[in-house]
């Protein structure tokens, strides 16, 4: 076929889009036979409710291809030298791929008559997938074996690596690594027969990973007797029906005080809202549910995903006074959700929310298969920003007895922030998942690891990398399972370790109210200029609640407008008072949420109350002139460093977030390479492949 037809185009990749996209050309004014080519060839799902407008006029309506594309052909006037189409998909999967269009000009008195062409004409032969799938496994373990020795030629000692994460798998506390997605192969093995995944069992293993989050049947059905575990995952970013009627929608207060409801934004106050998730929850995951290690749900927003000050609706009123009702707020009870401002009942308001994520996927889970399966619902960002604009706040997760999960994608800088805002759940006598990028539509693999890195290293209590498509069939594929294994084997091997880092970062519960008073998103941005500076000055740090910190260290708090309730001002004085030292970055004195100078401040003692500036070198002189040694002072500006303690011996992971150049450093002390099993002398280099991490223990 010629290298310019549409049939040549099933070839090669096309554009997917979600729910809407649109083409525009420009043509010479004339008519047109045009063909606009949709859909998959992948047997992995179909593609339904596919619609398409040429010039604003329908040509095509509510079609679908099941693994098979199809080719609509239709005459177009451009009279004014351009041809528009906008190809849309109204259905829950909401895909729209475009693979090819044309436009051949129409001859005067040619005509063109409508059609419709689905492609391949005749289907693959049983045999034919049956040969197509022997061959994936084939590729896909060659394609392994490629990686190996590659990751041979870096460095990696398999044999020893092997030994030691059997070790680390005994005990207690080992940090497990879940993929993220195994594929939908159920429409393939209905043109094939059975599916067996143990040829391939062996490479995941190998590659690191202890198990999949997957609610595919055949999953279910392969994993386990491949070794590995499964958890099942749920989506609650969107409504679970297209049919909205009867669903309350979130009625939205702006900041002139007016109310506003927007299209699919849904309640999760409601009744109705609730009852939807439990019916999706029962229809997909009954199956899944028994023996699942966890069920993942990916950011479950509702009410409050469009921002704004709130959702004021009936039943959120409703849930507000039972809320208030419940703490012994009688009076803020009676009177309901109040207007914004500086005052303890807003801030009562602003707490509501702060609890309403984990309340709602609490009551989603009632009477489900997954009801009693350990539950993680996460977010994207967690820490201020999301505080602020969808209402993730980790402690609240953990007193409704669900596992708190953050997604990390932007930079070794906001993953490392957003990991450790995530251990506050921890703090608070609960777990952490944190979900670093494994993302080939948006980096290359050699990106992934420092980013990777900077997750792991808040030592959260698992990692779920998202999502498994490269090292599955990604063009890069050797590249991609490289990846999962530096990412594999890191979190396995900070199994046992303790932070011990130079700083903590206080996150208190108020730390975003001034924005939603003030109705804009100062703080959120603070906080990204926090992690920045940490970054900039190569400042190892956690983050807290002040729940649980080692006496006698240093606390950062960094703010615009510092704002504390009663209870966190004590806790804070409790700190100081016995050898905690609060690096201030911010002006003024906090205030109590009603405005009110917290009276007390002032009586702080002045040596444990510093003034800082958010500057890397400053911030650097007052933390290293108050903290002791310990910490690996890196002489390369990429090469991030964080600190841990292992059974009274001091360990340092050094990250080296440049991904083009490597980086050399030089031991201070005598070392053992814990991945390799290798002494390091004193003075003697520590090579760091680019993008790479190095993880050493001090000989005692």
């Amino acid at each position: 076929t010629a290298n310019t037809s549409p049939d040549f185009a099933l070839y090669s990749d096309g554009v997917l889009s979600i729910e809407e996209n649109s083409f525009e050309f420009k043509v010479k004014p004339g008519r047109y036979a045009v063909t606009a080519v949709i859909g998959d060839l992948s047997p992995g799902e179909g593609r339904p409710g596919n619609s398409l407008w040429a010039n604003g006029t329908q040509v095509a309506s509510n079609e679908m291809t099941n693994a098979t594309v199809k080719a609509f052909r239709f005459p177009v006037e451009a009279a004014e030298g351009r041809i528009s189409l906008r190809f849309r998909a109204d259905s829950l999967q909401k895909y729209v791929t475009v693979i090819a269009v044309t436009a051949d000009p129409l001859v005067e008195g040619e005509t063109c008559a409508p059609s419709v062409k689905e492609l391949p004409e005749k289907l693959p032969t049983t045999e034919t997938y049956r040969s197509n799938w022997s061959r994936y496994e084939d590729l896909l373990l060659a394609d392994w074996e490629k990686a190996k020795a590659e990751l041979k030629a870096e460095g990696v000692d398999f044999e020893f690596w092997r030994k030691e994460s059997a070790r680390l798998r005994q005990q207690k506390g080992y940090r497990e690594y879940f993929g993220w997605g195994l594929g939908s192969w159920e429409r393939l093995e209905e043109r094939m027969g059975a599916i067996s995944l143990q040829r391939i069992c062996p490479v995941f293993t190998e590659m690191g990973v202890d198990g999949f989050l997957a609610n595919s049947p055949i999953a279910i059905r392969e994993l386990p007797k491949g070794g590995l575990k499964r958890a099942v995952a749920g989506h609650a970013e969107g409504f679970p029906q297209q049919d909205m009627t009867g669903i309350t929608l979130n009625l939205m207060k702006k900041a002139d005080g007016t109310t506003t409801t927007i299209p699919r934004v849904w309640s999760n106050c409601a009744p109705e809202s609730l009852k939807a998730f439990q019916d999706l929850w029962r229809k997909t995951l009954t199956a899944g549910a028994p023996g699942a290690s966890f069920f993942m749900i990916d950011e479950p927003r509702g009410m409050w995903y469009s921002g704004t000050i709130g959702d004021y609706s009936e039943p959120a009123q409703a849930a507000f006074k039972r809320w208030a009702a419940a703490h012994g707020w009688t009076d803020l009870a009676a009177r309901g959700i109040p207007e914004r401002g500086r005052t303890l009942d807003f801030y009562r308001f602003y707490q509501f929310r702060l609890e309403s994520v984990a309340m709602f996927v609490k009551s989603s889970l009632k009477g489900t298969p997954v009801e009693k399966v350990p539950t993680a619902p996460g977010n994207g960002n967690v820490g201020p920003e999301q505080m602020n604009h969808n209402s993730y706040w980790p402690p609240a997760m953990v007193r409704h007895g669900l596992i708190a999960a953050s997604w990390a994608y932007d930079s070794p800088a906001s993953c490392k922030m957003y990991a450790e805002t995530l251990r506050m759940a921890e703090e608070a006598g609960g777990q952490s998942c944190i979900v670093p990028p494994l993302y080939a539509e948006m980096h290359t693999p050699i990106q992934e690891v420092p980013m990777t890195t900077a997750c792991v290293s808040a030592l959260n209590t698992r990692v779920c990398p998202w999502h498994f498509s490269g090292p599955l069939n990604g063009p890069n594929r050797s590249q991609w399972m490289k990846s999962v294994y530096y990412g594999s084997r890191l979190a396995h091997a900070t199994t046992g370790l303790a932070h011990t880092p130079a700083v903590y970062v206080w996150c208190p519960e108020s730390i975003v109210y001034n924005d939603l008073v003030d109705f804009n998103q100062a703080e959120a941005g603070n906080w990204r200029k926090v992690w920045q500076t940490l970054f900039d000055a190569n400042i190892d740090f956690g983050v807290t609640n002040l729940i649980a910190i080692p006496k006698g260290t240093v606390l950062l708090y960094a703010c615009v407008r510092p704002v504390l309730n009663g209870e966190e001002f004590s806790r804070l004085r409790r700190f100081v008072e016995t050898g905690g030292t609060v690096l201030c970055a911010f002006t003024g004195p906090p205030e109590s949420p009603d405005g009110a100078r917290i009276p007390n401040w002032d009586a702080l003692p002045k040596d444990r109350v510093i003034r800082v500036e958010l500057d890397p070198r400053r911030l650097k002189e007052a933390v290293t002139s108050r903290t002791r040694g310990g910490n690996w002072v890196a002489v390369n500006p990429s090469v991030k460093t964080y600190f841990y303690n292992r059974n009274g011996a001091r360990v340092h992971l050094l990250n080296n977030t440049d991904h083009t150049v490597p980086a050399t450093e030089i031991a201070p002390n005598g070392v053992k390479d814990l991945l390799t099993g290798k002494e390091i002398q004193q003075g003697s280099p520590v090579a760091i492949l680019p993008g790479g991490y190095a993880l050493v223990e001090e000989r005692r």
